[in-house]
């Protein structure tokens, strides 16, 4: 199913509940649900994507951890193609008029009652939809863009014309590093909204790479700063805002270490 979805071919999960009932000793559809519930937060922890209907839920076993780890071992190759062949051009322009029905309600972070840090084998073997993501830079511009004609014809909706010829692709004009990517308006105060925007082609649960200055910059300037998580990206493309620091919207986990001899 995971991989019908990232291909953007129709299946029913319901069909596939029903077809897994006589094989899973008459557990009912509701467990069947969690479980896969539960492999969607196994998924989220190694840097995969997940079946969008399927909330991540923490409180999995090790065991079914395990039984994931090896699946994905063995499917690496089928989900690299599915990364790499997904298609997402998609004219901004002509998704001005729906921004509001484009926007849904953000995921709460959870509070994770079962929160293993992956083994080393789960680190170094599995292929990263996240991080191979984060590196398609067709990919992060177009989001922005998306994100930068949304920004527009919110503003033009409130008959803010004049805001919304002073946004500035931030990231184009002055480059990396700043800490985020697009420059707006709040309606209400005319304050500067600085927007950072991560774009998925897939799922809006798929873990996404933020910057240790990114991570500041929304602490430093809260009242003013937001994220733009763009999922599904494409023809199907939605977004959610996390607005203020986003380390009160979204469980952060270190990556990377810095080693100098001083």
């Amino acid at each position: 199913m995971l991989l019908d979805e990232m291909r953007r071919e129709e299946y029913s999960k319901a069909q596939h509940r029903r077809d897994l009932l006589p094989r899973l000793n008459s557990r009912s559809e509701g467990s069947i649900e969690f479980k896969h519930q539960n492999i969607s937060a196994i998924l989220t922890d190694l840097e995969q994507t997940c079946i969008d209907g399927y909330k991540p839920m923490s409180n999995y076993q090790a065991l079914l951890r395990e039984v994931v780890v090896e699946r994905l071992e063995h499917q690496q190759g089928e989900l690299a193609a599915a990364v790499e062949t997904a298609e997402f051009e998609t004219d901004a322009s002509d998704l001005r008029a729906d921004w509001q029905t484009l926007q849904i309600e953000a995921p709460e972070p959870s509070i994770p009652t079962h929160r293993e840090m992956p083994h080393a084998k789960d680190h170094h073997s599995q292929y990263s939809i996240s991080r191979q993501e984060s590196l398609f830079k067709a990919l992060g511009e177009s989001g922005e863009k998306f994100v930068l004609e949304l920004e527009k014809a919110r503003l033009e909706s409130f008959d803010r014309a004049d805001l919304a010829q002073e946004i500035e692709w931030t990231s184009k004009v002055r480059g990396d590093g700043t800490g985020f990517d697009i420059r707006s308006f709040d309606v209400a105060t005319e304050n500067e909204l600085f927007i950072e925007v991560k774009t998925t082609r897939f799922s809006r649960y798929t873990p996404f790479y933020i910057s240790a200055n990114e991570v500041d910059f929304s602490h430093a300037r809260a009242e003013q700063y937001a994220l733009y998580r763009v999922f599904n990206f494409g023809s199907d493309a939605r977004y959610f805002s996390l607005p203020g620091d986003i380390q009160n919207r979204a469980n952060l986990r270190p990556q990377n270490y810095r080693a100098s001899f001083i």
